[in-house]
């Protein structure tokens, strides 16, 4: 991984989260809600491809609230190889 540039912190729940992005500590640049499910990541990824947030110089956090960060997670991983 190259040096971090965009720093991704999400707040989630069971419907929906909200994803803002940072370039240095505590300076959100761009924000966004999304649906907690298909619909919603697949329109976080053209939200990173809008901001210019590229994987190989991103770091995402998911807030720990159980179960609901888990498919987006899962999403996630599953696409650090076509993404």
């Amino acid at each position: 991984m190259e040096r971090p540039i965009h720093f991704i912190g999400v707040d989630i729940s069971a419907d929906t989260f909200n994803a803002s992005e940072f370039t240095s500590p505590g300076e959100p640049r761009h924000g966004g809600r999304f649906e907690n499910g298909p619909e919603g990541f697949d329109h976080l990824l053209r939200w990173f491809e809008a901001h210019g947030v590229q994987k190989e110089s991103v770091i995402i956090c998911i807030e720990g609230t159980g179960v609901y960060g888990e498919r987006l997670s899962y999403f996630l991983h599953a696409m650090d190889t076509l993404w």
